[in-house]
C-alpha cells in the first residue's frame, strides 16, 4: 500500500515507494518450516584410492646379484664381476655370458675355482673377446637358493 504523504517531494516518494516494495518482496520470500525429514538411503564411501609412492620396500625373500662394472665397456676390455649369493646354498660356479638379443653364448667363466659351487661372494675378472659388436650383454649365473638365475648387465660401444 502506497501512502503518499502531502508536501513530499518526488525523490522522497521515490525512496518510500521503494522501501514499501521491498518489504513485500521479504515478505514474499519467508518459506514456512514444515518439520518433515525426507528419508534419504545410506550411501557409503569407497575406501580412499592409496597413493604410489617410490619408496623402495625391501622383500622378505632375499636376493642374490651380479653386479658387473665398468657398466659401458669396449670390445676386448677386462670386465669386473661381483657376485653375492641370496643364502647358504651359494651359486653353481659356471658364470656365463651372452648377448642381450640372442640365446647364443659368447663366453663362460668359474666363479670361484675350488668346488662346484660358490658359497661366498666371489670378485671376478673377465677378459672380453675383441670380436664383440656393439650392443648390450648379460652375464648370468644360478644361484641355488632361489632356484633361478641371478643376472648382470653391461653394454659394448
Amino acid at each position: 500500500m502506497l501512502f503518499y504523504a502531502s508536501g513530499c517531494t518526488e525523490l522522497e516518494r521515490k525512496v518510500i515507494i521503494e522501501e514499501e516494495l521491498d518489504e513485500e518482496v521479504e515478505s514474499e520470500s519467508i518459506v514456512e518450516d514444515t518439520n518433515e525429514v525426507e528419508q534419504v538411503p545410506r550411501v557409503e564411501e569407497p575406501e580412499p584410492i592409496k597413493e604410489s609412492t617410490s619408496e623402495v620396500i625391501e622383500e622378505e625373500t632375499p636376493k642374490g646379484n651380479l653386479v658387473i662394472t665398468p657398466a659401458t665397456v669396449n670390445a676386448g676390455d677386462i670386465i669386473t664381476i661381483k657376485g653375492t649369493a641370496s643364502g647358504d646354498r651359494g651359486f653353481l660356479r659356471e658364470l656365463t655370458f651372452y648377448p642381450a638379443e640372442k640365446k647364443l653364448r659368447i663366453g663362460e667363466t668359474k666363479a670361484c675355482r675350488k668346488s662346484s659351487y660358490c658359497f661366498e661372494a666371489f670378485n671376478q675378472e673377465y677378459k672380453l673377446s675383441e670380436n664383440l659388436k656393439p650392443g648390450q650383454y648379460y652375464a648370468k649365473i644360478y644361484d641355488r637358493d632361489l632356484n633361478d638365475y641371478v643376472y648382470g648387465y653391461f653394454i659394448v660401444i
